[in-house]
């Protein structure tokens, strides 16, 4: 990190509907962007989204767009779901939090505002591990389901090895080429310097197991029953298996 600026001081500070800043009593200035600038930050943010992807993966985020094009009244707020359920559960024990995400989203509700919360249909799945703390077992996982989501994008053609050190080029499909199925994937094991002892890794307790799953279906049929209410101020779109939530919300 670079050195504070001399004279500079950190306060926290709220800004009122009316843009002024509780610390500074500074009127912050609103900076609008004309229709066509807009279309032009949108197309960008789509290019972007979009490149390098199968023409299966592009459809996932046109559908999006097609889904939002279909409301009859746009969200006035959009949740990017995911670092909300991830906010300080840094710790050991930390877990994704469903609970988190269902408070900002009866917080703006109750002020008569819609809604529209974009989450990763994995965070719904039954079954999923939700540890996401800073302990050695949850850091054990998350390596572990980092090189099995590497090894599905193998099969997707998108495989990029540089985001696992451990994983080297030569793991990568030559030519370009894809295994035939998902068998010959799981038996292709990527090449490491050196051994590891994370095979006998320890298995979620049931106990645990137990919990995460009451949790994500009660989150699943609640969500589910408020956004098939017509006059719910509550949406939920589900990004789509192997997409970029990021690009969703964005």
């Amino acid at each position: 990190m670079g050195q504070r600026d001399s004279g500079v001081e950190v306060l926290p500070t709220e800004v009122s509907a009316e843009g002024a800043c509780s610390a500074t009593g500074i009127k912050l200035r609103s900076i609008d962007i004309t229709d066509e600038e807009l279309h032009e930050l949108s197309d960008l943010t789509e290019r972007l989204a979009t490149q390098d992807l199968s023409e299966e993966q592009k459809q996932k985020f046109l559908d999006l767009k097609n889904y939002l094009d279909s409301q009859s009244t746009p969200a006035t707020i959009i949740v990017d779901a995911a670092n909300i359920g991830h906010m300080n559960q840094n710790y050991a024990d930390g877990f994704f939090q469903h609970s988190q995400i269902d408070d900002v989203v009866e917080h703006f509700t109750k002020e008569g505002k819609k809604v529209l919360v974009i989450l990763h249909s994995k965070w719904l799945e039954q079954g999923l591990d939700l540890t996401v703390g800073t302990g050695p077992l949850a850091k054990k996982r998350r390596k572990i389901a980092s090189k099995q989501k590497q090894k599905l994008a193998r099969l997707d053609g998108s495989f990029a090895p540089e985001l696992d050190p451990e994983l080297t080029s030569s793991s990568a499909p030559v030519n370009g080429s894809t295994p035939d199925s998902a068998d010959e994937s799981a038996t292709s094991k990527p090449q490491s310097s050196h051994t590891s002892d994370e095979d006998d890794i320890e298995e979620l307790s049931d106990e645990k197991r137990s919990k995460y799953d009451e949790l994500i279906k009660k989150y699943d049929d609640k969500w589910t029953k408020q956004n098939e209410d017509k006059d719910s101020l509550f949406e939920l779109y589900r990004v789509p298996p192997r997409a970029n939530d990021d690009w969703f919300w964005m």
